[in-house]
């Protein structure tokens, strides 16, 4: 190889070095901008969450969350795609669709878009989901997606304490419009919720229940979590439910129910009070104790 070969290579490697090393630099620097994007956009996503925590339900106003959508809207300029942003600015477009009647469409429309955007990157999260099934109940859309958020929030949360009040409180509203396997999943959701051992999510199940009337494809779930469970958490919400539904639950001839609400009564007299109907306390009385506590009740009748 002559001299003229021998340089020629070299300055060829000398350049390839030179691009590696600037190809290196650059992708360096590429990371170093999306880490500071991301950085930026975690920090204004983390102002308008702040923001949002404070708030009061009973006192919300337009302008804390028009501000509030235009952070997190900030937020995920800078960091289009991340599933959270989407999902946040869903939640706040639901709330602007309520706190701005006259564009309900408008931000109703953006809340689904926010949602199913969020889901397109992480499709397996279960509130959000739920939420989606949330905006379209509230714009009365009873359709497929409808059905399949439902499903979906059930499927991957089944024990998520969002997904169970969230699930409960559409099933039981809207449940005339409901396709029957939607309802079998909402009935189980329901089920679920009553037996939930996190915070006060079986509390919420069981107000959600006395809020709405009880149907007749529910009340097989409802006598199988009822005879199954011990009721020692909740007791008092599992003593009123039985007794709402006395009448039923006699026809269908339940003795071991029957039994649970004689035991709760033993276990505190004061439950006795919270019977109102004379059949009941005439069914109830002669299987109690004749101790006074009981018996200033009882001998009422």
């Amino acid at each position: 190889m002559t001299a003229t070969a021998v340089r020629r290579a070299a300055g060829i490697t000398l350049g390839a070095k030179r691009l590696g090393l600037l190809l290196l630099l650059v992708f360096v620097a590429c990371c170093a901008w999306l880490s500071v994007r991301q950085g930026l956009a975690d920090a204004t996503a983390e102002e308008a969450l702040q923001d949002m925590l404070t708030w009061q339900a009973k006192t919300i106003e337009l302008a804390q969350v028009r501000q509030a959508y235009n952070t997190m809207l900030a937020a995920q300029d800078l960091d289009p795609s991340h599933p959270t942003y989407l999902h946040r600015l869903g939640r706040l477009s639901h709330l602007m669709m309520t706190l701005e009647p006259s564009r309900r469409s408008h931000w109703g429309g953006l809340a689904k878009e926010y949602y199913r955007q969020s889901l397109a990157v992480r499709p397996a999260w279960p509130l959000t989901w739920a939420n989606l099934a949330l905006v379209k109940a509230d714009l009365l859309e009873f359709d497929a997606e409808m059905d399949q958020s439902l499903m979906q929030a059930a499927a991957y949360g089944p024990y998520e304490p969002g997904v169970l009040e969230l699930v409960s409180s559409i099933g039981l509203q809207y449940e005339a419009y409901l396709m029957p396997n939607v309802l079998a999943t909402v009935y189980g959701n329901i089920a679920r919720g009553l037996t939930s051992p996190v915070g006060r999510t079986a509390r919420s199940v069981f107000g959600l229940l006395e809020q709405h009337s009880v149907s007749a494809g529910l009340i097989p779930h409802l006598q199988a979590v009822l005879v199954a469970t011990r009721w020692n958490s909740n007791a008092d919400f599992w003593f009123r439910l039985a007794l709402k539904h006395w009448d039923r639950w006699s026809e269908e001839g339940l003795p071991g129910l029957r039994v649970k609400l004689i035991e709760k009564i033993i276990e505190n007299p004061n439950r006795l009070n919270l019977i109102s109907d004379v059949d009941q306390l005439l069914y109830i009385c002669p299987y109690l104790p004749r101790k006074p506590k009981f018996m200033l009740v009882c001998n009422r009748f």
